[in-house]
């Protein structure tokens, strides 16, 4: 019951603080680096986070049918993070290049993000289950969806879950949602350099909720 009534509270921040922010509030077009750019130190690694961050919440009769919060995972953030562990714990060379070298396969492998969610009903935040409430898709400015490759519950460490989400409230489950950069079946990458946006959907029998990059124009 105790539970119960928490939730109740949370649900109730939760549509107070949608009505204080703008939702409609654009973001600004962002570059997609790649491994093979240098990364720029003028920003913090926070602000960066928080450029690549978006979020959206429903709700339905004072239910929260979804409160989400993604981030991509871009480049700037797994490089500018990974020399934030060399640096704090001392690494090697040869450990720091192996490291180096493990980001940029992933990084060229997959698409990730870090998405976490709240939902008034505990069965209705199973991303990671094999038949979820919301399936997870990721769209490009081609109009082609590809459905998540994995989606994991990310146990991260205290350090790393505070950098990415600051804020965050301990009902919302954080996961790691990635896709294939390239199927299979498929001649291009999904995303590349040359994409003006792309976008991040939930779908389900509760409804359809998106996020949307929008990326500055590659000379």
């Amino acid at each position: 019951m105790k539970s119960h009534n928490r939730k109740l509270k949370y649900l109730f921040i939760c549509i107070l603080c949608s009505h204080l922010i703008l939702s409609s509030c654009a973001h600004s077009p962002l570059t997609l680096m790649s491994p093979e750019d240098s990364v720029s130190t003028d920003l913090s690694l926070q602000k960066i986070i928080q450029q690549w961050s978006r979020q959206k919440q429903v709700h339905s009769r004072w239910s929260t049918i979804l409160d989400v919060e993604a981030i991509f995972l871009s480049w700037e953030i797994r490089k500018l993070m990974l020399d934030r562990i060399i640096e704090n714990q001392k690494l090697e060379p040869e450990r720091a290049q192996a490291m180096l070298d493990r980001e940029k396969a992933i990084f060229n492998g997959y698409i990730e993000f870090y998405v976490a969610v709240f939902t008034t009903r505990d069965e209705w935040n199973n991303l990671d289950a094999d038949e979820p409430v919301w399936h997870v898709f990721f769209s490009n400015d081609q109009n082609q969806e590809s459905p998540s490759y994995r989606v994991e519950i990310a146990d991260l460490d205290p350090s790393l879950k505070f950098s990415f989400f600051p804020t965050i409230s301990k009902w919302k489950t954080i996961y790691k949602v990635s896709f294939l950069r390239r199927a299979s079946d498929q001649e291009s990458f999904i995303l590349d350099h040359n994409a003006r946006f792309f976008s991040l959907f939930f779908k389900g029998y509760l409804g359809h909720v998106s996020l949307l990059w929008k990326l500055a124009a590659q000379t």
